[in-house]
Order: structure tokens, then sequence, then C-alpha cells
């Protein structure tokens, strides 16, 4: 019917995939998708070195588009390290456990997703440094030794590289 009127592309997010996203990653690709895909196409393909600190300034160029608050910029800089963290629990999951571990990988990879987030989230609401701080240290700065412990699994699970296949002439 060419009468009816569609209003997908006026859709800026995924909602259901933002409030309880599989993993990082995924929340923020679900997330402000028009302002994103701006941003991968204007700041992160255009970091030379690629990967995590190709994250890391576009995310700080996130932040500094919500306003020069120290707040927003720790926020949006954790955000790069937590979907950093976020691809290395996609690699161990799919390249080093066994495939029948998956339902259960995933759980936890969602339920690590949410609480990060939340975590996360004191960083843009608590906008005094030392609330923040005082915040993050009630929790013991679990997100933060999560986020350090991924980091070091990934130097224990590279990820793999793709076999080449042989070229038949």
């Amino acid at each position: 019917d060419n009468e009816t009127a569609v209003w997908f592309k006026a859709v800026n997010a995924a909602i259901i995939e933002c409030e309880a996203p599989p993993s990082a990653a995924i929340a923020v690709t679900k997330w402000n998708r028009h302002t994103g895909m701006w941003l991968r196409n204007y700041v992160y393909e255009r970091v030379p070195v690629g990967g995590v600190a190709a994250l890391v300034v576009t995310q700080l160029v996130c932040g500094l588009w919500h306003g020069f608050a120290s707040s927003f910029l720790i926020f949006f800089t954790h955000s790069a390290v937590l979907i950093h963290c976020s691809r290395v629990l996609y690699v161990i999951q799919n390249s080093y456990l066994p495939p029948e571990t998956l339902p259960y990988t995933n759980f936890l990879h969602s339920v690590f997703t949410f609480y990060m987030l939340n975590y996360l989230s004191c960083a843009y609401n608590i906008l005094d440094l030392q609330k923040l701080m005082h915040t993050w240290g009630v929790l013991g700065y679990s997100g933060h030794v999560a986020m350090l412990v991924i980091f070091g699994l990934s130097v224990a699970f590279p990820k793999k590289k793709k076999k080449k296949s042989a070229k038949k002439d």
C-alpha cells in the first residue's frame, strides 16, 4: 500500500535493545542511531590507529557534544572501555568456549552489560566529581575492577585471525 505513511526512518532508538541489551556494543549502536552513524562516519573511521583508541576518541567527541563537563567526559571515556570489554567477551564466547555454553554466556554477558551501564551512568547523572568517586567507592569500584579483569583477558584470549582461503586460478 503506497498510501500508508512509514515512520521507521524517524525512529532513533531501539528501546528494548537499549534497556536490556545483550552487550554494550549493541546498546551503543541501538541508542541515538543517527548521531551514532554520524560519529562512526566522521570520527571513528577517521582515527588512523583504529581499535580502542578510535573508540576513546569517538566517545570523547560524544562527551564534548553533551557538554563540557568532567562527568560527561568520564562517562563516555568509560563507555569506550566498556564497549571494548564487551567485544573481548564476545570473542571469548564465540572463539574459545564450546558452542553449547552460548545461551548461558549470553545471559551472563547481558547481566554484566546491564550492571555496567547502570554503574557507569553514575558518571553521567552525578555531575559532582567528589560525589561520583564516593558513589563508585561505595560500590567498591566493582565496575572498574571488572573492566580491568576483562582487559587482562583480552591478552590471554586474543581475537583469532581468520584463515585465508587458497585462491584457485
